[in-house]
């Protein structure tokens, strides 16, 4: 059974107080889904993204633009909280550069996109570094 509660914290980014709601929950009570929302009278905004894994480190990390659509750098992170996946996002498109990584940190594999299509040279590697392939998009 999913364990779902509320918990209200006033946090301070930038000069706008957000508002951190618990959205799910591991049965030891620590969070697993975390939204933050940005509150100006009775409106309220997503703003922010967390999710954890079970030892408490930190899973993915984003944000929300506006539109509550995903914009800036999200990431990913391993359990050992090795960084896993970097990507920049644009009115909830991928949209920028994509790099993932192996759980030793190096890069398997990056590229960019374009309002959610590959485009330029993507770059392979194996886990030692070594190019496997490049591929190009238009």
């Amino acid at each position: 059974m999913r364990l779902w509660f509320i918990i209200f914290l006033l946090a301070v980014s930038c000069d706008s107080p957000l508002i951190q709601e618990v959205k799910e929950s591991y049965p030891d009570g620590s969070p697993k889904v975390v939204y933050f929302y940005e509150v100006s009278n009775e409106d309220s905004l997503l703003k922010k993204h967390r999710e954890y894994h079970a030892n408490g480190q930190l899973r993915i990390e984003g944000q929300y633009d506006e539109n509550e659509k995903r914009t800036g750098v999200w990431r990913a992170f391993y359990k050992d909280g090795v960084l896993q996946s970097q990507a920049e996002f644009l009115q909830g498109y991928r949209n920028g550069h994509t790099h993932v990584y192996y759980t030793n940190g190096v890069k398997r594999y990056s590229g960019k996109f374009a309002l959610g299509k590959k485009t330029g040279t993507w770059t392979y590697t194996d886990s030692l570094g070594i190019v496997l392939r490049k591929e190009e998009h238009p």
